[in-house]
């Protein structure tokens, strides 16, 4: 906190620390007005933004790695959109990133085919019905992300397959159904890093593709299994060829 105001005089800044630094320093000055955060907050809500950053992130770009590999059409097509945006040795920047259309629609199936988090949990708070089911207070409810992602009736007949077209024009009108895409979950309290998770996916897949084309090991064996987040069980082996 103290290299913070002796580097940005009065201001912490408005990315997220920032923030947090300055609702922790309403605390500390006794004049916090709206939102306030004490220390302990502070350290657990870093620690959560950096598990949940870098776990779901490394997921992602696992089983990206994955389609690409198996799905060398795809991974040519995204490389030449690299090259185009970037060139073969730019490290890209905020304004090349958003202009990677293909590479947002394979991230978008990635996450729909593997989303990090397969099911989200819930406990209602009150009564309420269900169409014609009642649910009382206190029901733990879980929703299985990765059933309604390859659910035929909201993805259609090829929902268990690799297809980034299908988000050509964005998400809402890939799904049939509205909240049928849920791999950052919906609503205000949905995932406050998926930005920045998705932001990072792009930056290291773009690095790579202008520098390596890859494929998958011989030794690879396809387990995709649960362990606090979606993981290949036996690794994922990935044989990398340099290109530049």
């Amino acid at each position: 906190m103290e290299l913070g105001k002796a580097t940005r005089g009065d201001s912490y800044g408005n990315d997220l620390l920032g923030l947090m630094l300055a609702a922790n320093q309403g605390v500390i000055d006794g004049n916090a007005r709206g939102l306030s955060m004490g220390l302990d907050e502070l350290i657990d809500e870093c620690k959560t933004f950096f598990f949940a950053g870098h776990e779901t992130t490394a997921t992602l770009l696992t089983f990206m790695f994955l389609l690409l590999a198996t799905h060398p059409e795809w991974q040519e097509h995204l490389r030449e959109e690299v090259l185009e945006v970037c060139g073969n040795k730019q490290i890209p920047t905020a304004d090349s990133l958003n202009n990677m259309k293909l590479v947002n629609m394979v991230i978008y199936e990635t996450l729909r085919l593997y989303p990090p988090a397969v099911a989200l949990l819930r406990e209602t708070d009150t009564d309420m019905k269900l169409g014609n089911k009642f649910i009382p207070a206190g029901t733990a409810i879980i929703v299985p992300i990765i059933a309604w992602h390859q659910d035929e009736r909201f993805w259609g007949g090829d929902a268990k397959e690799f297809n980034p077209e299908r988000f050509h024009e964005g998400i809402t009108k890939a799904c049939k159904v509205p909240g049928g895409y849920l791999p950052f979950s919906l609503g205000p309290r949905n995932c406050i890093g998926q930005v920045f998770a998705t932001i990072e996916a792009k930056v290291v897949l773009a690095t790579i593709l202008q520098r390596y084309r890859f494929r998958m090991s011989s030794q690879y064996i396809h387990a995709p299994t649960t362990i606090l987040t979606l993981k290949p069980e036996f690794g994922m082996p990935i044989v990398f060829d340099r290109i530049v």
